[in-house]
């Protein structure tokens, strides 16, 4: 009867912290579905965009925003291309970090069949990105092309980051059918982050000298910052769930 009880009272607690994370989560990132027309509008094409491109705010240095599939790549059997185009911008003084969680994305040889591409406020823009990425077994990213300058030095790859915090995005995924163990995935971050002199310490935490975001983005099963030499936000996390 004690191991019984014990039992329940265990299952009980491991069930309320559950319930606790993922109240937690939901006030740390706002979702939004890969297929949602403020992210893919029906009517946006390549090259000729005819609807309007959205704009997300994060006015808040707490809250960082998730785009990803909801059932979009449940099956792809499509006859036109996707487009996506939308911008994620953060208040005055406030920088920001677009970090690809996930990636599954095709190749055409050597190029790519479908991408995804970062373009920053001050009209820098990333390589295309796709192939086969998820940062959970990523061991280091590597430094693509970017601008020589002290205020926008190297990101890591399948990341980039805006001292000026704006960040537009742009996906294109080919009406091609899937091929044979081909599939379809994406998952981004944005994350505000700012200068560590000018927020309380004991609320925001250092992801590398001067760069702090929100205490509560570390070890939430999401990788945040985009420098190549980041402190391990998501390492040394007992009884976290990954995401």
């Amino acid at each position: 009867m004690v191991v019984e009880c014990t039992s329940k009272i265990v299952y009980q607690l491991l069930l309320s912290s559950v319930i606790l994370y993922n109240v937690v989560f939901c006030e740390l990132y706002t979702r939004y579905p890969l297929e949602s027309e403020k992210i893919c509008h029906p009517l946006a094409r390549k090259g000729k965009i005819v609807a309007p491109t959205s704009t997300f705010n994060l006015n808040h240095s707490k809250t960082a925003i998730i785009v990803k599939p909801g059932h979009m790549f449940d099956s792809w059997i499509v006859t036109a291309d996707k487009y996506c185009k939308f911008t994620v911008e953060t208040r005055k003084g406030v920088q920001l970090f677009a970090v690809i969680q996930k990636m599954s994305f095709r190749r055409n040889g050597t190029k790519c069949l479908d991408y995804l591409k970062f373009k920053r406020r001050d009209g820098y823009e990333s390589e295309e990105f796709c192939g086969q990425f998820d940062w959970r077994s990523a061991r280091s990213f590597t430094s693509p092309e970017t601008e020589s300058s002290e205020e926008n030095e190297d990101s890591g790859s399948y990341a980039i980051f805006d001292v000026k915090g704006k960040i537009q995005t742009k996906i294109f995924i080919s009406k091609e059918p899937l091929q044979k163990d081909e599939t379809l995935d994406l998952s981004i971050v944005y994350t505000p982050y700012t200068d560590c002199e000018k927020v309380d310490s004991e609320e925001f935490l250092p992801v590398r000298e001067r760069t702090c975001i929100w205490k509560d983005f570390f070890c939430d099963g999401y990788l945040n910052c985009a420098f190549d030499n980041c402190v391990a936000e998501e390492s040394e996390c007992p009884g976290i769930i990954k995401a």
